[in-house]
C-alpha cells in the first residue's frame, strides 16, 4: 500500500514538472526565433463554433533581454470549429502542445500543417495564420506558452 502512495506522488511531481519544462524550452526557444516582422493584428477574426481561450498562468519578468512576460495558456475548440482572417503574431511568440485532437493551420502563403495530440510546434515572431480548424470529430485542445517580447 505505501508503495502505490509513493507512485501517487512521484506522478503528482511529474504532471507538476513537465509543463515547468516545456515553458523553459519554450521561452529559450522564442528568444532563439525572435526576428523582426510587421505590426499587424489579427482584428476581424470570424469565429465559428465553440473557441474559448484561457491564460492559465502568467508570469512577470522573466529576466530574459527581450522577453517581457510568460503565459500559459489553454486553447479549446469545439468539433469544427475555425477561427479566419489574417493574424500575425507581431508582439509575442508560441509554444504550441496539442493535447487532444488535431488542427490544420494555413499560413498567409498558402501551406498547411496537420498537429494531432502529442505533437509540439512552435510559432515564431512574425507567423501569421488566415485559418485554424479544429478537428471536425474531436476539435482541439492545446496547451501554449506565449511569450511576450519587450518593445511592443
Amino acid at each position: 500500500m505505501a508503495s502505490r502512495n509513493h507512485t501517487r506522488t512521484g506522478l503528482g511531481r511529474l504532471t507538476f514538472a513537465i509543463p515547468f519544462i516545456a515553458l523553459v524550452v519554450a521561452t529559450l526557444l522564442a528568444v532563439i526565433m525572435i526576428r523582426e516582422a510587421p505590426a499587424q493584428h489579427g482584428a476581424g477574426l470570424k469565429i465559428t463554433g465553440k473557441v474559448t481561450d484561457k491564460i492559465v498562468a502568467h508570469f512577470g519578468p522573466s529576466g530574459l533581454s527581450g522577453v517581457r512576460s510568460v503565459e500559459y495558456r489553454r486553447l479549446v475548440m469545439g468539433p469544427g470549429a475555425r477561427m479566419e482572417g489574417r493574424k500575425v503574431m507581431d508582439d509575442h511568440a508560441q509554444f504550441c502542445v496539442v493535447e487532444k485532437g488535431s488542427v490544420t493551420i494555413t499560413t498567409a502563403d498558402g501551406a498547411k500543417r496537420t498537429y494531432r495530440a502529442g505533437d509540439a510546434f512552435v510559432k515564431p515572431k512574425g507567423f501569421t495564420q488566415t485559418l485554424f480548424a479544429a478537428d471536425p470529430q474531436q476539435g482541439y485542445v492545446e496547451l501554449s506558452w506565449t511569450i511576450n517580447l519587450k518593445g511592443h
